[in-house]
């Protein structure tokens, strides 16, 4: 049986798969990291638009973190 996707995805082992595989578990420590240190597995806010605005505060905290440990490590290895 021969079926058809809509995407193709490139091939295991080129640099293109080794891209989007770094993009995705990237993307899977950030979440993992949120729903872990930042409580984003259980929102307990009423309403959508406060539960949006809770997930930006927290995204907005993970990215200020992981910016100051960069310069940190940058500050220290000069």
């Amino acid at each position: 049986m021969l079926f058809y996707h809509s995407h193709f995805y490139p091939l295991r082992g080129t640099e293109a798969w080794n891209t989007l595989y770094n993009e995705r578990t990237s993307a899977e420590r950030f979440f993992g990291d949120g729903k872990e240190n930042y409580a984003l597995n259980n929102i307990r806010a009423a309403g959508l638009d406060k539960a949006k605005v809770f997930i930006d505060i927290a995204c907005i905290s993970i990215l200020t973190t992981r910016i100051a440990e960069a310069k940190q490590l940058k500050k220290i290895s000069a």
